[in-house]
């Protein structure tokens, strides 16, 4: 009767760890970077695509409402073929993930008041930080995933054990 007692014991303790662990591993995979993070990330991959940050002013946001109505616009429209791949291929990032930050980036205002033209705008994935898209203004966006190094918080996936998804 005891040995059954200290075996029940430690099966429970046994299982308890494991429920503690999966729980742990879980929370880290499912935080979500932070929106200083993000501009952090961004910015790495703004000045790489050759822009200079001290010209443009950035707003970050999880808002990514205008992202997607001007791709369905451009997919729906009469847009030129090139254009409307372009959509096709910026709608199928917006499909494959469901957390964004969207980080602006507007050239700042010249000192004499003109106009200046340019800015960049960058979709990341707001669970790994993962760059998915830079879209320069008035050029073709650059899509950086499949070539992209590791961020800081880009570690391995998340494992997908059953435990896990508790």
């Amino acid at each position: 009767m005891q040995t059954q007692v200290k075996t029940s014991l430690l099966l429970i303790a046994v299982l308890a760890f494991v429920e503690f662990h999966a729980g742990r591993v879980h929370s880290e995979c499912s935080r979500s970077i932070s929106p200083h993070e993000a501009l952090d990330i961004a910015n790495r991959a703004v000045k790489k695509a050759g822009f200079d940050l001290a010209d443009l002013d950035a707003t970050v946001t999880r808002d990514i409402q205008e992202w997607k109505d001007h791709v369905q616009r451009s997919i729906r429209g009469d847009a030129g073929e090139k254009a409307q791949e372009e959509a096709q291929q910026m709608n199928s990032v917006l499909q494959s993930y469901k957390n964004f930050f969207w980080i602006s980036y507007q050239p700042k205002k010249h000192p004499e008041g003109y106009m200046r033209l340019g800015g960049v705008s960058v979709l990341l994935d707001a669970d790994t930080g993962m760059i998915l898209i830079i879209q320069p203004a008035h050029r073709k966006a650059i899509y950086p995933k499949a070539a992209q190094k590791k961020n800081k918080r880009q570690s391995e996936p998340c494992p997908s054990s059953p435990a896990a998804g508790r």
